[in-house]
């Protein structure tokens, strides 16, 4: 189901930007990124996480994970 979903999304992304020419493979891989993103940003501030995990997630993202203030709206926008 994922899979059709990736390839329906890719077809429509191509008929949206004629002059792409990215092939599917490299568009799944920045597609699956960017869904993960906030997710693993979201996780990384969890304070009873590996730092191995941590670090890695740095490593990946090359974030500087400063636990950092969020109001209740950013809270709201990231689910």
């Amino acid at each position: 189901m994922v899979n059709v979903a990736g390839i329906n999304s890719f077809i429509i992304y191509n008929s949206k930007n004629l002059n792409s020419t990215s092939p599917r493979r490299e568009f799944l891989i920045k597609l699956s990124s960017s869904l993960l993103y906030l997710h693993q940003k979201n996780r990384a501030m969890i304070s009873n996480l590996p730092k191995t995990i941590k670090q890695r997630l740095r490593e990946i993202h090359m974030w500087s994970l400063r636990p950092c203030a969020t109001t209740n709206k950013d809270k709201a926008t990231m689910i």
